[in-house]
């Protein structure tokens, strides 16, 4: 089935799942608040290309700040192809919500790993 998973309603690319559907649209927004980052509220991930929207954000850090955002990013599309696949293999589907609570806690294991951009994050 060509249709977008997460959301029922667009056919699925790589732009789509990461970058404009609806489902991870706004799972976006709830990492980025909580790790106190600025990603998706000034700048929504809505290009049409991930990687030059990755490319964009990063341009505007250093650094640090630079390495939070790389693993910020990271670590939201990780979740989102895992739910993607969740989806389309097991039929189910959490709420954005569900996934974010989740993805901290995969963020908290990776501090406890000694993965220093997640020990960057709040």
């Amino acid at each position: 089935n060509p249709t977008c998973r997460l959301c029922r309603l667009h056919p699925e690319t790589a732009s789509h799942i990461f970058t404009q559907c609806s489902f991870a649209t706004r799972f976006w927004i709830r990492p980025s608040r909580l790790c106190q980052l600025r990603l998706v509220a000034s700048s929504s991930p809505n290009a049409t290309n991930l990687f030059s929207w990755w490319r964009r954000e990063v341009r505007h850090s250093s650094g640090v700040g630079r390495l939070k955002i790389n693993t910020l990013i990271v670590l939201v599309c990780w979740f989102i192809w895992l739910e993607r696949n969740r989806c389309v293999f097991n039929d189910m589907q959490r709420s954005e919500q569900q996934l974010c609570y989740l993805a901290i806690d995969e963020l908290a294991d990776w501090k406890l790993a000694g993965f220093k951009g997640a020990a960057l994050i709040r």
